[in-house]
């Protein structure tokens, strides 16, 4: 890895994607002796536990070595003499780099995707080719970080190719959104970019051969079609679409007013009269040069695309990440943190944490109004719950529901409620889950706000659910499961479902319940723009119930649960994935889950652990 690999002079240099290498002041890299001792450097960076202790170390590496700290204090020298004692200072465990030090995992979890496209180990395996058998825990471990670091090199490469699709530049893009497919064929979102990407560009050849390529993939391996989106894709216009303002108004005109009639057609759920009639406002604007405008309705079209329309994430984050581009230049501050905030809400739902964060933090810095600043705080809270954050996700809840009341935004309250009650009852403290929910309930109630019901519904529900109270549990799940499958709603249909099959159960219907649960889990994924975290709680059902009732598939889904709770980095999802291992026979597993529950803030999980330890 150079010392110069961002354009400035780099005195230490950390590789830990690929092949990993050490180097000081451009000298020949380091060699560390031993595997080791490059996994303790790749925890010490990587691990979210601040502060670990020497014996939480010397267990978790050197646990079959005669003399575990002694390992442990002659690897950490070893570390001390290749990275200099400015980064390891004698008697400490805490990595900290240097001002002009430089980090390839930090660089690509933290930094702009321009600056993880310069790293030579993108989209290669953390501390690829060692592995680390004899080290249980720690290699339960490495193997999240792995598909959670791969996850976000994928994140790094797509908003690369969307900011260069933003920018008008479709023939850049095409590159690296060819690098994704090569990474993930099946991901139709990738799949998808690719398309768009060509067709912008012009090149409808390449987009049609690329679709007719995934076409027969899809046929093949998963005896399916690829999502309409994809069909939409190669439909894409070139870049420079025409358009001419209606008769008698002047193009600035047209464009103001073709902004408003879309605004207030999407407000009013014509989702396809404001998707027609802000993408000629856009167009409008873009030839007066009305900036301000063309970025407005920019920002409408693409929260348009994201909230009213199945399928359509991508699309609206390409026109998403112009908007941000045009505020930026207009000074546009409340649109740029809007348009941030819908960004990181595409990225969460996906379980593109690293990106979602490092966005939220840069809206959040800015000087924008109480709406705003309560819409990026909720975003935040979510964000945190999904990956059990769940102290965290209190602290952003509660400054949104401030900051909502104060604006008047009770809708916002609503969302920032449900989600403080969503991680009260993941930690086991129904009583204040019940008080959220239920206020969350009661404001959507008063505002009318149908499409959102079924979430804080199906929360309360579940609340029910582990008080034992069954009867109320099921109407409450039903009516939750009623109302999504109305709204046409696959995220809140699945987790409605969900909780319907934990019922089934618990009523003694167990094969009734891995039907409702398995089908769930597919309604949950049924679309390209899916909640992912809702996909995985569903999932960690459906596993829960397999393993206690022993089916023989039980295996398949503990596994599926760990792969997709790896690739998105919820360590809380893999915490559960091992515990099911261990409850299966794996001895060792169980330890792999203590290690997962270390790194999040659930007390009750890790209490249900260390009360299986104790048992063991």
């Amino acid at each position: 890895m150079s010392s110069a690999i961002l354009g400035v002079q780099i005195m230490l240099a950390i590789q830990l994607l690929g092949t990993p290498q050490i180097r000081r002041d451009d000298s020949d890299p380091f060699s560390l002796r031993g595997q080791k001792a490059w996994g303790l450097l790749a925890y010490l960076a990587l691990s979210e536990i601040r502060h670990p202790s020497r014996g939480h170390l010397a267990e978790l590496l050197f646990a079959t070595a005669a003399d575990p700290l002694g390992s442990l204090r002659w690897n950490l020298s070893e570390l001390r003499s290749a990275l200099g004692p400015e980064a390891l200072r004698p008697g400490s465990v805490e990595l900290e780099l240097p001002a002009d030090g430089l980090l390839d995992v930090e660089v690509l979890t933290r930094s702009t995707p321009q600056e993880a496209l310069s790293l030579p180990g993108l989209g290669r395996e953390l501390l690829e080719g060692m592995d680390f058998t004899g080290s249980p825990a720690f290699e339960t471990w490495l193997l999240l970080e792995r598909g959670r670091l791969m996850g976000a090199a994928a994140a790094a490469l797509r908003e690369a190719a969307l900011d260069r699709l933003a920018a008008r530049m479709p023939a850049e893009a095409a590159p690296l959104a060819r690098r994704l497919v090569e990474l993930d064929p099946y991901d139709e979102n990738f799949q998808e970019l690719l398309i768009r990407s060509y067709a912008q560009a012009g090149d409808k050849r390449a987009a049609g051969e690329q679709l007719q390529a995934c076409r027969e993939l899809f046929q093949r391996e998963l005896a399916r079609e690829p999502a309409e989106s994809l069909l939409r894709a190669t439909e894409e216009p070139a870049e420079g679409p025409e358009s001419s303002p209606p008769a008698r108004l002047s193009v600035r005109q047209a464009a103001g007013a073709l902004l408003e009639a879309g605004e207030a057609a999407a407000a009013a759920g014509a989702t396809d009269a404001a998707i027609q009639s802000l993408r000629r406002a856009v167009a409008l604007a873009q030839d007066a040069t009305e900036t301000e405008v063309e970025a407005r309705a920019l920002f409408a079209l693409g929260a348009v695309l994201v909230h009213g329309v199945r399928g359509r994430d991508e699309e609206g984050s390409s026109i998403l990440r112009r908007a941000v581009t045009l505020a930026e230049q207009s000074d546009l501050t409340d649109l740029q943190v809007a348009a941030a905030r819908e960004l990181s809400y595409i990225d969460a739902l996906a379980g593109r944490y690293s990106r979602c964060d490092r966005r939220l933090v840069e809206a959040n810095s800015l000087p924008a109004s109480d709406t705003e600043l309560a819409a990026v705080e909720s975003i935040r809270a979510m964000a945190a719950a999904d990956r059990g954050a769940h102290e965290t996700t209190q602290d952003h809840a509660a400054k949104s529901t401030a900051l909502a009341e104060r604006s008047g935004d009770l809708q916002r309250m609503a969302f920032a409620l449900s989600f403080a009650g969503r991680s009260h009852l993941l930690t086991g403290d129904l009583e204040s889950a019940r008080t959220s929910l239920e206020r969350s309930l009661a404001i959507v109630g008063e505002t009318g706000w149908l499409a959102f019901a079924s979430w804080p519904e199906t929360w309360l529900a579940e609340v029910q659910l582990v008080e034992g109270d069954l009867t109320n549990a099921r109407t409450r799940m039903e009516r939750a499961f009623a109302l999504a499958c109305e709204l046409r709603d696959p995220c809140w249909e699945g987790l409605a479902g969900r909780g319907l099959g934990l019922v089934e159960e618990r009523e003694g219907d167990v094969p009734g319940a891995l039907r409702r649960l398995e089908q769930a889990r597919q309604t949950a994924a049924r679309t390209t723009d899916c909640y992912v975290w809702v996909e995985a709680y569903t999932l960690e059902a459906l596993a829960g119930v397999a393993v206690r009732a022993q089916s023989n598939r039980a295996a398949e889904w503990v596994e599926d649960l760990r792969s997709l709770a790896a690739r998105t980095g919820m360590r809380e999802m893999a915490a559960k994935a091992y515990l099911y291992r261990f409850e299966m026979g794996d001895a060792d597993a169980l330890d792999g889950a203590r290690v997962m529950a270390a790194e999040i803030e659930n007390p009750a999980l890790k209490a249900t652990l260390e009360a299986e330890a104790a048992r063991a």
